[in-house]
């Protein structure tokens, strides 16, 4: 949730009329524990926001799907047959 904040951050003073010229975003291409805090350009740190919200609107799609399943679901094991991974 932090770094959904920070990004919004980001996005609203590169709008203003005095943009920064980079912007440091922790980041690595492998998931990993603390990733490097790394120099990024708007463009870049504009990209990373669009992925960051696919990503999430996939993930409130898939959850949606879920609790529409288990909602019309009659059995136990139907609810049980809901794949959340």
């Amino acid at each position: 949730q932090t770094d959904q904040l920070n990004l919004q951050t980001m996005f609203a003073a590169s709008q203003s009329s005095n943009p920064p010229t980079s912007y440091f975003i922790y980041c690595s291409p492998t998931p990993m524990q603390n990733p490097p805090l790394v120099q990024h350009t708007q463009a870049q740190m504009l990209q990373v926001l669009a992925d960051l919200n696919a990503w999430r609107t996939a993930q409130q799609q898939k959850y949606n799907m879920l609790v529409q399943q288990v909602l019309a679901a009659k059995t136990v094991s139907a609810v049980q047959a809901a794949v959340w991974s």
